[in-house]
């Protein structure tokens, strides 16, 4: 009797292992619960909605001398989260007013549209004034789509 007791668990042992094996490489029909997970990558996130908006040609003239040296032109598109694009737009014509006016003071130390450092610094320059304006979480990016002397 022990020794039908002992091979009866002796295969049952071996079934499991056999299933166990079959299921982790893959095949049988634990395969299902064991690589339920490994199977199907994790679901790449949904992209936040976004808006851009043209704010337009910006010239700003560069004065020196008590006259107007030369001019330095650039087109701004602002990149704004569309669940914040109500507020964006009721500040634009305050954006717009406040980008020409800080830019008239900062302009003249920056007016190498050849230089990238520049150019790099009236980009931040536009980011923190537009960010300042409307607040956080508005703006998503800045760019300068022209940067030019005229």
């Amino acid at each position: 009797m022990k020794k039908f007791l002992f091979i009866g668990l002796l295969l049952l042992l071996v079934a499991v292992a056999g299933l166990g094996a079959a299921g982790h490489f893959g095949m049988g029909p634990l395969a299902s619960l064991l690589h339920k997970g490994a199977n199907e990558p994790p679901p790449p996130p949904k992209p936040v909605p976004h808006r851009i908006i043209y704010l337009g040609e910006i010239i700003t003239p560069i004065v020196r001398n008590h006259a107007i040296e030369s001019q330095i032109g650039m087109d701004v598109d602002i990149d704004v989260f569309a669940e914040a694009y109500d507020k964006f737009n009721g500040l634009k014509p305050l954006i717009e007013h406040r980008l020409r006016v800080e830019l008239y003071d900062f302009l003249p130390s920056h007016a190498d549209t050849h230089s990238a450092a520049d150019r790099q610094a009236v980009h931040d320059r536009i980011q923190w004034i537009v960010e300042s304006t409307v607040g956080p979480g508005v703006v998503r990016a800045v760019t300068i789509r022209t940067f030019y002397n005229r």
